[in-house]
């Protein structure tokens, strides 16, 4: 006699055998005089049906030999209900077979099997959908805290390695209605019956399209095929089982169930058997989700031991239901929530919908929950570190049977509807590196307070990373968390600050590990209301101007006084300019005398060029002070817009100019002066009257523009008049003024 040992397997094949819900389908009866659930009236064509139980086997493995024995088992109530289908012709013998396949260990408990389904009812309307051969171990180990009456595989427990997800369909502890349709169905010739006590269990999906050795995604899926077993061409589907069995002493315990369900509704009735998808309605397909895959999405989560552990787990989830494909919102709409729970990486239910983002295109039957994030995990070890994932259903919302009038039949009372899967988490051996996080630093920034319109030089250049390089430079102008300017390098970035105020300009920098910093004071840029007292102005005018020529600029006060004009920073880009231009264009005079030394050894002291020009049309470019001599007669040819437009332009970015005009009564010169000063925007006017100073006191003593100037000696004439808000700088005895000033 052969030495060895089989161990038993349970097959329970669910078919749906009533019809879906969807419009105008039709009933298919189970078979006359069936038991079970009591029924009255005619089943709601727009019911969607429950699962149903159909068959039954025992299954004895001898791996000695390497042989697979399959018995049909009939109990007296089992056989009444469904007899008629496990019988040639409608069943053949060759229904379900399993083969052994390489690679299975028998001594450890490894085996790999390859389950053979060949559709009971050829060429008929009976076309399955999202057919599922579920495989029950002993028991679970596992307790869910989303639902405590759910129990699934530890690593202790006979496990399915390659599901294509779990289900609580057709468990031995809920559904409770024995030997019928609607319930757990056991024979009594079972070899070593046991009662299986796990109530989520795994499964393998069985469609065409799919071979034995596939991933169940949509990839091999055909889309129009929705996932159905046809009955014809070729009626056959084969799917692998990587089973690993406990060791329970010197021998693997090999003891599974198995039940095989499918999902049914009834065609359109426009073609003759066996009918297309296409004449199926979406109800064929079962309510909840079918399909969760779950992919790493940049975790760190990490243990080294038991004292340094953590990180972040982060996936993404596709989920695929079916119904979608009829719905603008994809499977959303089908959805009721996403939930995630594990043994070992964190307590309680964490709701992913609240983590993740949503993506689905309208009509599609799969959408995406990207970057789902559980932050701190605990795992206790780098492998075994398993997410259970928890699909409500939108509509039905539990597991009762969609039949109108069906009483007796036992299911999981208060139970969500819901499609899972089981994830096991990647946990690195290692501790991530700690990233030390980038400088900001913009200490290099200048000017940080000046007037408007002020210029400032934003500079980043002192930032750095201790561990990396710095990818990004951005600056927050006003601190309000939006941020204007944005580089790559640690360029200098200008921006001109055109009104008054105080302003907090923020920078944060970002290095290639993706950390940032940001200053941790804002940068304070201070940008006062215009104060002619502390800048002086940006236009001045004289009678003459004797007191930058002849020998009058030799006297000290004067010197200081002209060394004060040429000296300045009005704000804008001209204010850093070097050239001191005295401008004869367009029939101007230097008042009597050509530019002396001194005012020479000025300007070069200072550090400014001057040059003595008169061309046609007035150039301003590089110059920070420019002189303009007005004609006092018999001029040439008067200044064209065109000038005008340079020249305002030239105050408005921080230019002066100092307007002189040798006195005439002439109404000619008294025009042009008028003129002018209209065109700039001034205020200031050329009268028609004049006086002769010498010395007198200047009384604006706070404009910098005499700053350590106490008096000047100034032999003039004058005939300009300031308007308000104008300055004058120095009086004349008949309330004229020599030296007068405007802001524009």
């Amino acid at each position: 006699m052969r030495s060895g040992y089989l161990f038993p397997v349970t097959i329970i094949a669910g078919f749906v055998l009533f019809t879906l819900a969807g419009c105008g389908g039709t009933g298919t009866p189970i078979a006359p005089g069936s038991p079970g659930p009591a029924m009255s009236g005619p089943v709601d064509p727009q019911s969607r049906s429950g699962e149903f139980c159909w068959g039954l086997y025992d299954i004895a493995v001898d791996p000695l030999s390497e042989s697979v024995e399959i018995v049909p088992i009939r109990g007296a109530a089992f056989e009444a209900n469904v007899t008629k289908f496990l019988q040639p012709p409608l069943a053949p013998i060759d229904l379900l077979t399993i083969s052994i396949q390489p690679g299975t260990d028998f001594a450890t408990g490894y085996v790999v099997l390859d389950v053979r389904i060949k559709h009971p009812f050829p060429a008929t309307n009976l076309r399955g959908f999202d057919v599922m051969g579920v495989f029950m171990p002993a028991e679970g180990g596992y307790v869910s805290s989303w639902d405590p009456a759910l129990t699934w595989p530890s690593e202790s427990q006979a496990r399915l390695l390659n599901p294509d997800g779990y289900t609580r369909w057709w468990n031995q502890v809920e559904f409770t209605t024995w030997n019928t349709i609607f319930g757990y169905t056991e024979g009594n010739k079972a070899v070593h019956p046991f009662m299986s006590t796990c109530t989520l269990n795994p499964f393998k999906y069985f469609a065409d399209g799919l071979e034995p050795k596939d991933p169940f995604d949509l990839e091999h899926l055909s889309m129009t095929d929705r996932g159905s077993f046809d009955t014809v061409d070729p009626g056959v589907n084969i799917r692998r089982y990587i089973i690993q069995f406990p060791s329970n002493g010197p021998k693997p315990d090999y003891r599974f169930k198995y039940a095989i369900t499918s999902s049914y509704w009834g065609p359109n009735g426009q073609y003759t058997p066996p009918a297309p998808t296409e004449d199926f309605p979406l109800t064929a397909n079962r309510a909840e989700a079918v399909q969760i895959s779950v992919s790493d999405g940049g975790s760190w989560a990490y243990y080294e031991d038991e004292s340094t552990y953590g990180g972040d787990l982060v996936f993404d989830l596709q989920i695929t239901d079916w119904q979608g494909i009829g719905s603008m919102d994809g499977p959303k709409s089908q959805i009721g929530g996403v939930y995630a729970e594990s043994p070992t990486l964190f307590d309680g239910v964490v709701n992913l919908m609240d983590t993740g983002l949503i993506a689905y295109e309208p009509m599609n039957p799969s959408m995406t929950l990207a970057q789902c994030t559980i932050p701190n995990v605990t795992p206790d070890d780098v492998f075994g570190q398993y997410l259970l994932i928890i699909v409500t259903s939108a509509s039905p919302t539990d597991y009762s049977v969609q039949l109108p009038d069906v009483t007796g039949f036992d299911y999981p009372q208060g139970a969500i509807l819901a499609a899972f899967t089981v994830w096991e988490a990647q946990i690195s051996p290692f501790a991530p590196q700690q990233n030390l996080p980038p400088v900001a630093d913009a200490s290099m920034t200048d000017p940080v307070e000046g007037y408007p319109p002020l210029l400032v030089n934003l500079d980043p250049s002192l930032s750095f990373d201790p561990d990396g390089f710095i990818i990004s430079y951005e600056w927050d102008i006003e601190n309000d968390g939006s941020y204007e300017y944005s580089t790559v390098v640690p360029d200098i970035v200008p921006h001109l600050f055109s009104d008054p105020g105080t302003y907090e300009v923020q920078l944060r920098v970002t290095d290639d590990d993706g950390a940032t910093d940001d200053l941790d004071t804002p940068l304070i840029i201070n940008v006062p209301a215009d104060d002619p007292c502390a800048k002086g102005p940006n236009l001045l005018c004289t009678g003459d101007g004797n007191i930058f020529v002849d020998g009058y600029v030799d006297q000290a006060d004067n010197t200081q006084l002209f060394r004060n004009i040429i000296n300045f920073d009005l704000g804008g880009p001209n204010s850093q300019n070097t050239i001191v231009k005295y401008y004869t264009g367009h029939g101007g005079t230097h008042n009597n005398s050509p530019i002396n030394d001194k005012i020479k050894s000025i300007v070069e002291g200072e550090g400014f060029t001057l040059v003595d020009t008169n061309e046609e049309p007035i150039d301003v470019a590089g110059c920070r002070i420019v002189f303009i001599c007005l004609p006092g007669q018999n001029p040439a040819s008067f200044f064209s817009q065109e000038e005008f437009d340079t020249l305002k332009a030239f105050l408005d970015e921080g230019g002066r100019i100092v307007l002189t005009q040798e006195y005439y009564d002439s109404g000619l010169a008294i025009q042009w002066g008028n003129d002018i000063l209209d065109a700039l925007g001034s205020t200031i006017e050329r009268l028609d009257t004049s006086t002769t100073n010498q010395l007198f006191s200047i009384p604006n003593e706070c404009y910098a523009i005499t700053d350590g100037v106490s008096q000047t000696f100034n032999p003039a004439y004058t005939s300009f008049q300031p308007g308000s808000g104008d300055m004058s700088f120095i009086d004349d005895q008949d309330g004229l003024h020599v030296l007068v000033a405007d802001w524009l």
